[in-house]
């Protein structure tokens, strides 16, 4: 009796990996959280982050003062298989000179006829290789002229390919490994295969080939990558390798705006009589909550605290200025007797440059400063973006700006994809958008085009030189102060005033809401500043509402016309006290906003009797008026009857008589009275 059995060998399923950062906007000295989630993956490594190899988690990126940018890198099960002679290693195109070391104080031995990719091969040429090994391409370095690069700056040298070519035999297509080759997003048809190397048939696990043809690639876009996956033609003769495991990877930026510091002021009385003393308090916010001041204003007003107080001796509007500037205390020592003084010095230091690259986007304009190019065969940069980055790092200075161009090339022959990276660096150049292309009729004879560009920044290390000093006595307090050289201007006003003008206005109703500013957020710069004065007018009489702005191009408004300056002046009268509010803005789009209060007192009405004092029967003049505005009024007493709002009229006295003169103006009833006393009668006996 005869039975058979088949056990098909599949390859463990891809991984995948999503990577966030929330905020994703942030200040500077503020921290955001990194998190992420994967499938099918046994290990997970963080670029710039630590996962402690978890598949899954939260971190906090800490305290930040510069945009940074975060990748993971999750790889998934890995099987292994033992490997048999295949084919053999052959030379692969024809030795090119490239770039082999740069001088230094180390010496470094360049000479490499050992194929460096692939261990225990020397040389390769005629070799047998492995099936697991089909496709690969291992470089040897043979270096003209010393043995090490010690003293010697920039040496060239010759780089030999080898690639192991299979036994032409009949097998099938097996999956190998998957690789990242670009980023494209959005992602239109996640299914569509955009590339086949060479001749690789749809869904090709399985399907017959040819070992010469050793290797065959598709591209397809997964979720947001532009993923590679390889396949071998096999024999049959061993189970296809999976080596290395599948990976898989993510991307995310955290931005980090500039140092937010905003500052506010206002006095301790908004109508001060002459005379009496006003205070000035700044209210601070932002930075890192180390601040210096600096006051100005009506009347020599200064000081450096964050409260000053003046008195003033005439009436007008005062104005007070205050510059908030953002400072850090690094250290401080204390030292008696014994009289000796250590100072720590913070130094800061720059430690190369980090390049932020992003997906389809190149350098434009500017001076280019540095290039540099690397030519690698095989699937793609298996470093991924990180690859990338490094060597933007090293050719791009800070501030400027790193072009990457990838062209992935398919050979006439139909030979696996040859990966050509090309790098440029520029001063004063700005980022456009270049998404990737293609060249060519597809299959061999193809060249895929790849674009990233980012912008350098400094990487700083702070650290202290301490210096000790000896003094010949006494006790030393030394300090050092480190300032971000963030400064912020605030400014605010009173109204000095006297009389009717000092009345207590009610409370002002509650402004409006500014609306919230876009994200990220930006620092535009742009202030404005409204005033009225005087401040409190009575009802009928006018007020002066003055407007300055600083970085505007415009300015509306509410309650008042501006005509969109920028500054003016305009005249207002209210018959109830009334809400005034300024928004200025620049020309990003960034609003500034200010705001006074007219407060409308009732009018002032006036009422007298000459003489206040007679005898019976003589006569008295009646005199009222009023000042403001009024919609009715009356006068009543002995002798007097009117709604006139202001006469004269005589009248006679036969006693003690009052008189009252009330008016009616909007909500207001002002009402006044006088009493005119009558002498008593005396009679000689």
């Amino acid at each position: 009796a005869t039975a058979s059995a088949t056990l098909t060998v599949n390859p463990p399923p891809a991984p995948t990996v999503t990577l966030t950062a929330n905020p994703e906007s942030i200040r500077s000295n503020q921290s955001s959280t990194l998190t992420w989630a994967s499938t099918n993956a046994v290990s997970c490594e963080g670029t710039g982050f630590e996962t402690s190899g978890s598949t899954s988690g939260s971190v906090s990126t800490g305290p930040l003062n510069s945009t940074t940018n975060y990748s993971i890198t999750c790889s998934g099960a890995n099987s292994s298989v033992t490997s048999s002679s295949a084919g053999t290693w052959q030379q692969k195109g024809d030795p090119y000179n490239t770039k082999i070391c740069t001088g230094g104080s180390n010496a470094v031995n360049i000479q490499k006829p050992v194929c460096e990719d692939v261990a225990g091969i020397s040389p390769p040429q005629g070799n047998s290789c492995t099936s697991n090994q089909i496709g690969l391409v291992c470089k040897s370095h043979a270096f003209e002229g010393p043995n090490d690069c010690s003293g010697l700056g920039t040496v060239y040298g010759n780089v030999t390919n080898y690639e192991c070519v299979a036994s032409a035999t009949s097998g099938t297509w097996q999956y190998r490994e998957s690789d990242i080759s670009d980023f494209a997003c959005p992602v239109t048809d996640p299914n569509k295969a955009y590339s086949s190397v060479p001749n690789c048939p749809v869904n090709p696990e399985g399907k017959t080939c040819s070992t010469s043809t050793n290797v065959c690639k598709v591209n397809k876009i997964v979720d947001c990558t532009i993923r590679t996956d390889l396949y071998n033609c096999s024999d049959g003769t061993t189970p296809p390798p999976t080596s290395p495991a599948p990976t898989a990877s993510a991307y995310t930026t955290v931005y980090v705006t500039s140092p937010t510091l905003s500052a506010s002021c206002a006095p301790s009385s908004l109508t001060p009589a002459p005379g009496s003393s006003v205070t000035w308090t700044v209210n601070p916010s932002g930075g890192s909550g180390n601040y210096t001041y600096s006051w100005s204003g009506t009347e020599g007003l200064s000081g450096t605290s964050a409260s000053v107080s003046k008195s003033y001796s005439s009436q007008g509007i005062k104005t007070a200025s205050v510059v908030v500037t953002d400072t850090s205390v690094s250290n401080t020592t204390t030292t008696s007797n014994p009289t000796t003084t250590t100072t720590n010095t913070p130094n800061t230091t720059t430690n190369g440059v980090s390049v932020a690259l992003q997906g389809a986007m190149q350098c434009s304009g500017g001076t280019k400063v540095g290039s540099s190019g690397d030519t690698q065969d095989g699937v793609g940069f298996t470093e991924g973006i990180g690859g990338l980055v490094a060597e933007c790092n090293e050719i791009t200075p800070a501030g400027g700006c790193c072009n990457v161009e990838v062209r992935e090339k398919v050979s006439p022959t139909g030979q696996p994809i040859n990966t050509f990276y090309f790098y440029d660096a520029y001063t004063g150049a700005s980022l456009v958008r270049k998404d990737s292309y293609s060249s060519g009729g597809g299959g061999s004879n193809q060249t895929n085009y790849n674009f990233f560009a980012g912008f350098g920044t400094a990487n700083t290390n702070t650290t202290n030189t301490t210096t000790t000093t000896t003094i010949p006595g006494g006790t030393t307090t030394t300090t050092g102060t480190g300032s971000s050289a963030a400064t912020v201007t605030a400014q605010c006003t009173t109204n000095v005033c006297s009389g009717a003008s000092c009345v207590t206005p009610p409370t002002p109703p509650t402004p409006p809401t500014p609306p919230t500013p876009p994200t990220p957020p930006t620092s535009g710069g742009v202030s404005a500043l409204l005033t009225a004065f005087p401040s409190t007018i009575v009802r009928g009489t006018s007020a002066t509402l003055s407007w300055i702005s600083a970085n505007a191009t415009s300015c509306t408004g509410g309650g008042f016309a501006t005509g969109d300056r920028t500054s003016g002046t305009t005249t207002v009268s209210p018959l109830s006290t009334t809400f005034y509010t300024l928004t200025c803005r620049d020309a990003a789009g960034n609003n500034a906003y200010s705001s006074a209060t007219v407060s409308v007192v009732a009018p002032t009405l006036s009422l007298r009797a000459t003489p206040a004092l007679v005898r019976t029967g003589d006569r008295t003049t009646i005199t009222w008026s009023v000042a403001g505005a009024v919609d009715a009024c009356s006068i009543s007493g002995p002798g007097i009857s009117s709604s006139l709002k202001s006469g004269v009229q005589s009248v006679t006295v036969s006693g003690e008589s009052t008189y009252t003169f009330s008016c009616i103006a909007g909500s207001f009833n002002p009402s006044v009275s006088t009493t005119v006393r009558v002498l008593p009668g005396y009679r000689e006996i």
